[in-house]
């Protein structure tokens, strides 16, 4: 497979997911993917923590991306140490940002 091949497959395989999400994930059941209750705050009353699909869907890009970050480094022959402390320290930086933002 060439490279160029390889990109465009990625772009539109890409570019299919932000169309459905720019249609479809604004709407209201897309919001909350389930609730986890910590605690009873009274007879009908629960305090929890909500996860989001948008939350899922992070987290998963951010899987898919620092696989495709080790499968292309490793392809020029980069050792796969050294690919996984880049990856470690990009991740130590960028996830506790991302509470932040």
């Amino acid at each position: 497979m060439t490279p160029e091949y390889f990109v465009a497959g990625l772009g539109v395989m890409l570019a299919v997911f932000l169309v459905w999400g720019f249609r479809v994930l604004p709407r209201e059941k897309w919001q909350i993917l389930c609730s986890i209750p910590n605690r009873r705050m009274g007879a009908h009353d629960w305090f929890g923590v909500n996860l989001t699909f948008y939350g899922l869907f992070n987290a998963t890009s951010v899987v898919f991306s620092g696989a495709l970050f080790v499968f292309l480094l490793a392809s020029v022959n980069i050792p796969v140490s050294g690919i996984f402390i880049v990856l470690s320290v990009v991740l130590v930086v960028c996830v506790p940002a991302s509470k932040v933002i």
